[in-house]
């Protein structure tokens, strides 16, 4: 574990420069896939609350390590600033470089989720059949076998 001392406040500036740029690059991943494999409402939230509990717990362990938990507003601002420098720096480039690659790889993507698709659909299909159900109806109705 590590300590900043009051004292060496530009190198913890710098170290949560460093974590906030690491935000910003998770936060890349997530921009990718958006790019890649489209948007929708239930794919947004989910993405948007793994990426939020994966930047909470960065934050905290970084506070924590770093400030034994007090909390010191420079150490948010570096983080603040880093992760708005990798957004306008390199995340402007991932971005671009996903739509490349959306470009080059989209029929592949496209007939990729759709076989998942499909895949998912029979499956569910095979598991939850008429038959089935009829024997959970069934099995309900004495009880599922549990007698008192």
């Amino acid at each position: 574990m590590w300590l900043i001392l009051f004292q060496d406040r530009g190198g913890a500036f710098l170290y949560s420069f460093l974590v906030g740029a690491l935000i910003g690059l998770i936060y890349d991943f997530f921009r990718i896939s958006r790019v890649l494999f489209g948007k929708g409402r239930v794919k947004i939230f989910f993405e948007d609350l793994v990426f939020c509990l994966m930047s909470a717990v960065l934050l905290c362990v970084f506070i924590f390590n770093a400030t034994m938990g007090m909390i010191r507003l420079f150490a948010f601002c570096g983080i603040a600033v880093g992760f708005f420098f990798h957004y306008f720096t390199f995340g402007k480039l991932t971005v671009g470089f996903a739509i490349v690659l959306r470009k080059l790889f989209g029929p592949y993507i496209i007939r990729f989720k759709n076989w998942v698709q499909s895949f998912t659909t029979a499956l569910s299909d095979r598991i939850s059949s008429a038959s089935l159900r009829r024997r959970l109806r069934s099995s309900a109705a004495k009880g599922f076998g549990v007698h008192f």
